[in-house]
């Protein structure tokens, strides 16, 4: 969440023994005037073929499903933005691409994910999500979009991210190549995207986080901009050991501060205000509370950056480990090894209930601490594939 939400300093609620129960929906409040979706023509140059929306239920068959082919994969799921205004803690409409695809197939596989629409009355869910499995090769991805037109920008970048990386020549002999090339060129792209959009999409003062795991055999591939954190929990003989896979891009860390302001930007935290931000150098603009996105062109001109952060974990041994990805909309009240302890009393075959029990928790505490706000929140979990 990189626009500004004043937080309060109360205290957390403990303990996710806590037998969770599924918040009441909020009933929906119509937007405020927002911005117009780019044309249908504009989508169509930059993304795939339409793929039918649907809605997965969190238990039991899917409802209102039509599956696409598209380039052959085993399975392909994404988050889609949603044609009307949804009650708080809705999922997020997802698109299928796949030839077959089933919930038992999703948990066969050991994954789950959960992405719903905050409390923000002013907008949509920001968030987005893509899950692709391919013979051997899993990748997944968490986005997270901020300012008026995040929405829109997450829908652009996960969809078009996951189509480069996966069409690129180096994806098998090259993978950090082919991930860091694939954000770059998400970025530029969504600038031309946004430039033939006339206004319609606008990234001058909105972006999105992006987290990418890709996963060949033994080997995972990490790769972030912003704060949607990646974590491993990591089974041992005793219990599940917290590993934190990306560090959250805040402005602050000296090597960031450093660059920004060497670009002309200036870091500081105005008056009642919690996160310090980016700003130009002696105004209160932009204010973007990370230092490294997609999109936020203003931000990027001093000094906030596409460049992805990258890292190499080898999975050797890791067997009944997961990998757990989420929007800070999950981080900002629950800690790593907190999130880790929920999710490891769920097995393979259950890692979407898993999924949407964090979610639950993560719902509860901003109510319990903010009372009237709460971010959108996505998780995605993925156990360690078997050999």
């Amino acid at each position: 969440m990189g626009i500004c939400v004043t937080k309060s300093q109360n205290h957390i609620v403990s303990g996710s023994h806590v037998d969770i129960q599924a918040p009441n929906p909020t009933p929906p409040i119509p937007p405020k005037e927002e911005q117009k979706a780019p044309t249908e023509a504009l989508r169509k140059k930059y993304t795939r073929p339409k793929q039918k929306l649907v809605s997965i239920p969190t238990d039991g068959p899917e409802t209102e499903q039509e599956i696409v082919p598209v380039f052959g994969r085993k399975l392909h799921l994404e988050g889609t933005p949603s044609t009307q205004a949804q009650s708080g803690f809705e999922d997020k409409k997802v698109k299928i691409v796949t030839e077959n695809f089933s919930l038992e197939l999703l948990g066969k596989a050991g994954i789950g994910y959960a992405c719903k629409k905050g409390l923000k009355p002013e907008s949509p869910n920001q968030d987005d999500f893509c899950i692709v499995l391919d013979n051997d090769t899993i990748l997944l991805g968490v986005f997270d979009g901020h300012g008026p037109c995040g929405h829109h920008v997450s829908a652009f970048v996960h969809t078009d991210m996951t189509r480069l990386i996966l069409d690129s020549p180096d994806l098998h002999i090259a993978p950090t190549t082919a991930i860091r090339s694939a954000f770059i060129a998400t970025n530029e792209r969504l600038k031309d995207y946004c430039r033939e959009s006339k206004g319609d999409c606008d990234c001058s003062i909105s972006g999105t986080t992006a987290s990418i795991a890709l996963i060949q055999g033994r080997k995972m591939y990490i790769a972030h901009v912003g704060d949607s954190r990646v974590v491993l929990g990591r089974k041992t003989p005793a219990s599940f050991e917290t590993v934190e896979l990306t560090i959250d891009h805040k402005p602050t860390l000296p090597e960031e501060q450093k660059r920004i302001e060497a670009n002309g930007g200036e870091v500081k935290k105005l008056p009642f205000d919690i996160p310090y931000r980016v700003f130009v150098y002696g105004t209160e603009d932009p204010g973007l509370s990370m230092s490294r996105s997609i999109g936020d062109t203003v931000s990027q001109n001093v000094g906030v950056t596409c460049e992805p952060e990258l890292r190499e974990v080898d999975l050797e041994g890791d067997q009944g480990s997961f990998v757990l990805m989420c929007s800070d909309g999950v981080w900002e009240f629950i800690k790593n090894e907190e999130a880790v302890d929920l999710v490891s009393k769920f097995s393979r075959a259950t890692a979407r209930q898993g999924a949407e029990k964090l979610a639950q928790l993560a719902w509860m505490r901003w109510l319990h601490n903010e009372e009237e706000v709460v971010d959108d929140i996505t998780v995605v979990v993925s156990f360690v594939p078997k050999v």
